[in-house]
């Protein structure tokens, strides 16, 4: 820890450099909270992903990895398990709504910023 007190800056919007204000009480608080739920989403997360390897791992170890995640037919009564066409089509439907988010998301940026007066902005 330094000896010497030091004020945070940062640069103002005219360019100069200003003091930082520390944060209130309740914008600690805030940012405690949602470091905290940020903390609880990363472990449900990992959670699913530990009870998903859990319970298929005597599939995966039946089918072995690479026929399970390149095989193209999925037919339990057969015990096969293909998933390339279940990941394929999870791709293109992110890949598809992403090029439809994408230019809606620019395009509003763009009208905000450029285009749309103060009243609109605030």
């Amino acid at each position: 820890m330094s000896l010497i007190k030091t004020t945070p800056v940062a640069a103002g919007d005219d360019g100069t450099v200003k003091a930082v204000k520390p944060l209130k009480d309740n914008d600690r608080v805030v940012k405690h909270l949602l470091t905290a739920l940020a903390m609880v989403s990363v472990a449900v997360i990992f959670f699913i992903i530990i009870f998903t390897l859990y319970n298929s791992w005597d599939a995966i170890t039946q089918v072995g990895l690479i026929d399970f995640i390149f095989g193209t037919s999925w037919v339990p009564g057969q015990s096969k398990y293909g998933a390339a066409p279940l990941i394929l089509g999870t791709v293109l439907i992110t890949v598809g709504s992403m090029v439809i988010a994408i230019p809606l998301g620019v395009a509003a940026a763009i009208y905000m910023s450029e285009i749309a007066s103060d009243r609109t902005r605030n």
